[in-house]
């Protein structure tokens, strides 16, 4: 079983740059690839909107530089000589990234457009191999959406740790994100890229709300064996919930019962 490291950040660097991960949504079937490879990677941006980019970009540069050298630049040698210097560097704090991105997004299109072209010929001849997920890590939106996902999978062949989210994911709730044990599909490609495919999960937020309050009982049940009873109870109706045999409604009713609410 391969254990990722604790921090998000070192699980993300441990992924293979090589491997795709998706979240299927409910009622799509996990076992096949989607005819469309958008549904693992967007499409690169033409090359007409790669030119337009650039232009546009250029022209941003320029503005920016030429207004600080219109509006900041000291002609009169009153502020110290790295005054200009230092403003000159200054609108490329916020213009570096964007040029980076830029140039980024251009060399991502030829391993797009090639790995569209290798999807397209495996898509319908490619075999899943059954896996299971070993260990996650997933960051959060601040509205606890998924902002990022790195999961460690094993399946026959080996291990992969991937950490490149398909389209979509950071619409998925952190609650549906895949946890260790969950079954996952591995396609691997002749190029050597790993596609994963696992479930949206179907649990929901009482899922967590009620393993905190099984985790508050079972520290009074240390101290109270009656309280050890009602924590082995309570885990059971979870467990049937879980499992569909008890819906929300008779959930919820058994619960109360257990707790004396009626």
């Amino acid at each position: 079983m391969t254990r990722l490291p604790e921090s998000f950040v070192a699980a993300l660097q441990t992924a293979d740059r090589r491997a795709l991960l998706r979240l299927v949504p409910h009622g799509e079937p996990v076992d096949r690839l989607p005819a469309d490879p958008g549904a693992f990677m967007a499409a690169p941006a033409t090359a007409g909107k790669a030119i337009a980019r650039t232009v546009l970009l250029l022209a941003v540069s320029a503005g920016a530089v030429a207004l600080v050298t219109v509006t900041a630049w000291d002609h009169d040698g009153f502020f110290p000589w790295f005054w200009n210097p230092l403003w000159l560097i200054f609108p490329w704090v916020f213009l570096a990234p964007l040029w980076f991105a830029h140039v980024r997004a251009i060399r991502r299109a030829p391993r797009a457009d090639g790995f569209r072209a290798l999807y397209a010929r495996e898509q319908a001849t490619a075999r899943p191999r059954l896996g299971a997920i070993d260990d996650v890590r997933v960051s959060r939106t601040e509205n606890g959406g998924i902002a990022g996902i790195v999961a460690a999978v094993s399946d026959p062949l080996g291990a992969v740790v991937v950490g490149r989210a398909a389209p979509g994911t950071d619409g998925v709730a952190a609650h549906e994100a895949p946890e260790p044990g969950d079954q996952a599909h591995v396609w691997r490609l002749s190029d050597g890229t790993a596609l994963v495919q696992v479930p949206r999960a179907l649990r929901d937020r009482r899922r967590a709300d009620a393993t905190a309050g099984s985790r508050s009982a079972a520290d009074a049940a240390s101290t109270d064996p009656a309280s050890a009873d009602l924590v082995e109870q309570l885990a059971r109706l979870g467990e049937l919930h879980d499992r569909g045999d008890l819906d929300d409604h008779e959930f919820r009713a058994a619960k109360r019962r257990l707790l004396g609410e009626g």
